[in-house]
């Protein structure tokens, strides 16, 4: 069931194909046998601990090419891939992070139980103040004080998970960790991350590119070495 999961991932994300990803999961799954005993049932599905495994194995193969620099990599994530990239950063260090509108509620420990405030089943922490209110500080704290990637948080005005985003921001600057806030008005979820159209052509809109461009440069800063 996550063979096919974790190699599409591995596909994805690294553009590599058969033999590369076959072997770059079976390296995944030799880490999770590795890392079982310190799995705890928390609430939280086993996949997302899976994915983060993956996530990290990615950024240990990137460092072992030669054409990459080990000091330069950079990783972006959208929603739950943006709260990945916040537990990768508590986990290893690489030079840049951009969270997407990152749904971090396992990380800051928000309450996402029956108390939670649901509007028509949907979370609803579009406010920080609710967001700072059920969230467990001291561990999320912990959890960030661990980080040493600079952060770029990048959310979204109408987000029923706005206050999230802005909170993970708020507690990284707190801890005095390096954290950049920025947010647009925009209709649709992940909108910094343009796809490609069906004619193969890519079209963002003003604000799409303004968020775009701001991530680029976040990374042209964080990546680039004078030369």
């Amino acid at each position: 069931m996550y063979g096919r999961k974790i190699y599409a991932y591995v596909s994805y994300n690294l553009n590599v194909h058969n033999h590369m990803a076959e072997d770059l999961t079976e390296g995944v799954f030799l880490k999770v046998l590795e890392n079982l005993g310190s799995y705890r049932v928390t609430g939280v599905p086993f996949s997302a601990w899976l994915y983060r495994i993956a996530h990290n194995h990615v950024i240990d193969y990137l460092r072992t090419l030669p054409y990459v620099d080990k000091e330069a990599i950079g990783a972006v994530g959208v929603s739950h891939g943006g709260e990945m990239i916040l537990k990768a950063a508590a986990a290893t260090i690489f030079a840049a992070g951009v969270s997407i509108e990152g749904a971090s509620h396992e990380f800051l420990s928000v309450d996402t139980g029956p108390d939670a405030p649901r509007k028509a089943g949907e979370l609803q922490y579009q406010d920080i103040d609710i967001a700072r209110k059920n969230a467990d500080k001291a561990k999320a704290m912990e959890r960030i004080r661990r980080i040493e990637t600079p952060i770029l948080h990048i959310g979204r005005e109408k987000d029923h998970l706005q206050g999230i985003f802005k909170l993970a921001h708020e507690w990284m600057r707190e801890a005095g960790r390096d954290s950049t806030w920025a947010s647009f008005d925009h209709p649709e979820h992940g909108y910094p991350f343009i796809y490609r159209q069906t004619d193969g052509s890519y079209r963002p809109d003003p604000v799409q590119q303004r968020a775009f461009d701001l991530f680029m440069e976040f990374f042209d800063r964080r990546l680039k070495r004078a030369q």
